[in-house]
């Protein structure tokens, strides 16, 4: 996800663009490159603005903007939604990483790793898996699906190489951690916090609920369907019930921290002044 600072948007764009350049070298063969060609223009991408992004920047484009076959395309992410909403509501948005680092997790460690890695997502792409995910994804995201989520790893089938395997813990454990200590920050602060994070951060012993109850928070999921302003309200302010969702109950589901113990985690943190 990218981040949108509210103090320098200039400032972000141009970081962004830095980070996004292809800063280790790595070439690609001209026939991925004839390949990457092919689906932007099935996809009315113009490659050319595409083209000056680094080989790993290049087909997680492609792979997000595939969703515009079902409706889903990227322009109108919740990201931008909930910036836009947090300054008409005259609040404080901070960020919990930076775009260097989020985009750094993306990029290989040598160029061979990007030859492999630009290649196999170019396949699941021409295959329609990648398309498949979408849908699957957006499913279990729109009708609240625990279970699929959770069991993301057993069904999706892109961890088969130890490339995609270093790469989803790249962009997972490897993040998880820093944005914990973030969002634990900004609660110590005395603020009132409303944080974000892409729900692929949500599950699993390294994920952001499991850290942060670590860290003594009371953290649970709130089911969302037939949620109103005023159920939502009371299901995070109400420190008696600690159901996790999940069927454990810890000790540190029932420390109290300074702040709301109800943790909602994300990418980007809006807090009252």
């Amino acid at each position: 996800m990218l981040i949108a600072y509210a103090s320098c948007a200039a400032c972000v764009k141009a970081e962004m663009k830095t980070a996004m350049a292809d800063d280790h070298g790595a070439k690609l063969p001209p026939e991925l490159v004839a390949r990457i060609r092919k689906q932007a223009d099935a996809l009315c991408l113009p490659y050319e603005k595409i083209a000056n992004l680094s080989p790993e920047m290049q087909v997680a484009v492609l792979s997000l903007t595939v969703g515009r076959k079902i409706g889903l395309d990227p322009s109108y992410a919740v990201d931008a939604f909930l910036a836009a909403l947090a300054h008409a509501e005259n609040k404080r948005v901070v960020s919990l990483e930076t775009p260097a680092f989020q985009l750094k997790m993306i990029k290989m460690k040598t160029p061979d790793e990007t030859v492999e890695s630009v290649k196999a997502t170019l396949d699941e792409i021409e295959s329609g898996r990648v398309l498949d995910m979408i849908k699957r994804l957006s499913q279990a995201w729109a009708h609240s699906d625990y279970t699929v989520m959770d069991n993301f790893d057993d069904w999706c089938d892109c961890l088969s190489t130890k490339v995609e395997r270093d790469e989803e813990k790249r962009m997972l454990d490897m993040r998880n951690p820093g944005m914990a200590e973030r969002i634990d920050a900004l609660h110590k602060s005395g603020k009132v916090v409303f944080a974000a994070v892409g729900s692929a951060h949500m599950f699993g012993p390294k994920g952001l609920p499991m850290l942060l109850r670590k860290r003594g928070y009371t953290v649970k999921r709130v089911p969302l369907h037939g949620l109103t302003v005023k159920s939502a309200n009371k299901a995070m302010l109400d420190d008696t019930d600690t159901d996790s969702g999940d069927g454990e109950d810890d000790a540190a589901q029932h420390k109290h921290v300074p702040g709301k113990d109800e943790v909602r985690a994300a990418g980007r943190a809006a807090d009252r002044p």
